[in-house]
């Protein structure tokens, strides 16, 4: 039976409508790294899209095929970006530019030896910044053209 105090007010649960505010500035979290190598460069990003403690995409990369470069840019050899990055650049520092070790040589990363680094560097990131997760996107351009692969990090 249908209680006589519904049909006195139709629709009372129905709330006005609520504004939301987007901004496309707004912090999405995540961390991207780039290294220059002897013959090849490389970019590494985590997939996690969040905002505050909700993650929106656990599939959102943050780089994209490349484009022709406009403008001017800062020539670095590796540099790390983002919600990690505080935790990622000393590491860089260190291992790819021997800062605070006394008789560092400078000797050129191999290929393969930078990728198991950096996903070293984005394994411990991702157990200590909630922004950076999922699985990370490492692309490498040579002078034979550009490869991706993705290795899974952890998903909480």
């Amino acid at each position: 039976m249908m209680d006589p105090t519904m049909m006195s007010e139709p629709l009372s649960d129905y709330k006005a409508p609520m504004q939301v505010h987007f901004s496309p500035y707004e912090f999405n979290g995540g961390t991207i790294l780039a290294i220059a190598g002897e013959d090849y460069a490389l970019i590494a990003t985590d997939t996690r899209l969040s905002q505050g403690f909700s993650i929106h995409s656990r599939d959102s990369p943050k780089t994209y095929p490349f484009f022709d470069p406009v403008g001017s840019y800062e020539r670095e050899v590796f540099r790390a970006k983002g919600s990690a990055s505080a935790m990622l650049q000393p590491l860089l520092d260190n291992q790819l530019g021997g800062k605070n070790q006394q008789g560092y040589q400078k000797t050129p990363m191999p290929l393969k030896q930078c990728i198991a680094m950096v996903k070293d560097v984005f394994t411990s990131a991702a157990e200590r910044d909630i922004y950076t997760g999922d699985s990370i996107v490492i692309s490498v351009v040579t002078k034979d053209g550009t490869k991706s692969e993705q290795f899974p990090l952890r998903k909480d």
